[in-house]
């Protein structure tokens, strides 16, 4: 049986007994089902029940210095970043449930990921995926590519997203931090959609997982020592190339909250760096 929603108050001694009763195997039973409650993907249910197997201990028996401590063996900042967010959801869904006294994860410090510089498909690499790749691998690139999609949105994306109105084709995308925008559709992006002939998702035995997993082992099978999230680097720098520079209509198309996002690819779009430089005139002589 499920645990109604927690009230809050300080929990009795005999309630906190009855939580530590509950068997291990119960709790990960009803934190999958809380997830499948509330409509999350399968890989954000896998991934709190992982932080929970993890600690091998009782939910109810975990401090905050345990979980600091599990975050202390990662190296990456980036990956810190990640499993805390994990610690957080998994732990606020389980006192959420009633199923632990405190939430450890409540406070834990801030691992702010570091900002790195985009790594965007070349025109011929793009070429190859978008034609040469079996579907519906070829589907998936063509997402990434001509509508900046990430790997859990296309996992996500539904027949139903795309409309047609006035102002013609528009894709609905529902993406990180479950941010809801519209687009506008690229014919390409129409064909893919509308050539699946569903309302619903087009890849419904697939998470953003499977989809990272498979177009990656693709991409280096051909020779590409990219991700998919390359396809949308892509999508943001030729963006940038045949707009001129129209950093915030790109900023809109990439759904970025902060335009400062965005501007991280300009420098790889624009790439005049030396050819500017190459036009200034010296007006003295360079000592040599």
């Amino acid at each position: 049986m499920l645990f109604s929603p927690r009230i809050k108050s300080q929990g009795s001694p005999s309630r906190h007994a009855e939580r530590q009763q509950i068997s291990f195997e119960a709790i990960l039973q009803q934190l999958s089902d809380f997830h499948d409650l509330k409509g999350h993907s399968l890989s954000t249910k896998r991934q709190a029940l992982q932080v929970i197997q993890r600690l091998g201990k009782h939910p109810n028996e975990v401090t905050k210095m345990d979980l600091v401590s599990q975050l202390a063996k990662i190296n990456k900042a980036s990956s810190k970043a990640t499993s805390r967010m994990q610690m957080r959801s998994a732990f606020g869904a389980l006192f959420e449930l009633g199923l632990i006294d405190q939430n450890p994860a409540e406070n834990l410090p801030t691992f702010k990921k570091p900002r790195t510089s985009p790594r965007p498909l070349t025109d011929t690499e793009a070429t190859e995926l978008m034609h040469n790749a079996p579907e519906p691998l070829r589907s998936m690139f063509v997402l990434g590519c001509f509508a900046g999609l990430r790997a859990m949105e296309v996992a996500a994306i539904k027949g139903s997203d795309l409309s047609f109105t006035d102002g013609g084709y528009q894709l609905r995308v529902i993406g990180k931090g479950k941010t809801d925008f519209t687009i506008p559709a690229h014919p390409a992006i129409v064909a893919v959609i509308l050539g699946a002939d569903t309302d619903d998702q087009l890849f419904p035995s697939l998470t953003a997982d499977a989809v990272s997993s498979k177009t990656r082992r693709y991409m280096k099978k051909v020779g590409m020592d990219k991700t998919f999230h390359s396809c949308r680097h892509y999508f943001a720098t030729t963006a940038l190339k045949v707009s001129g520079g129209d950093i915030l209509a790109v900023r809109d198309l990439m759904r970025h909250n902060d335009v400062s996002t965005t501007q991280i690819y300009l420098k790889v779009a624009d790439g005049r760096g030396a050819e500017i430089l190459g036009m200034f005139k010296t007006p003295m002589k360079v000592a040599g």
